[in-house]
């Protein structure tokens, strides 16, 4: 079944807020990360993450708290999921492995 116009412009309307509010907590999660908080940057990019799950840029930053906080496994997950929506990101990342 097609959308119809107005249904279609509604959607993208609707991802558009949902990617402004997953940036916005986004920077939050950027501002604990300057403070040295991994566990609050964490948290926020989680947060952002689950707000928009198309948001590369949470996903690597998540990436980078969970490596950094020791859960590996997960951490290359997350840069997998990262590189998966925007592989065109640079890698800010390295494995403490």
């Amino acid at each position: 079944m097609k959308r119809s116009p107005a249904s279609r412009r509604r959607r993208r309307h609707l991802q558009h807020r949902g990617r402004i509010r997953s940036n916005k907590v986004l920077q939050r999660a950027l501002k604990a990360w300057k403070r040295g908080d991994t566990i609050k940057t964490a948290k926020y990019s989680l947060e952002a993450t689950d707000i928009d799950d198309s948001n590369a840029l949470a996903f690597h930053l998540l990436a980078i708290a969970l490596d950094r906080m020791g859960h590996l496994h997960q951490a290359l997950v997350t840069y997998e999921r990262a590189y998966e929506l925007d592989p065109d990101i640079p890698i800010l990342c390295s494995i403490s492995a």
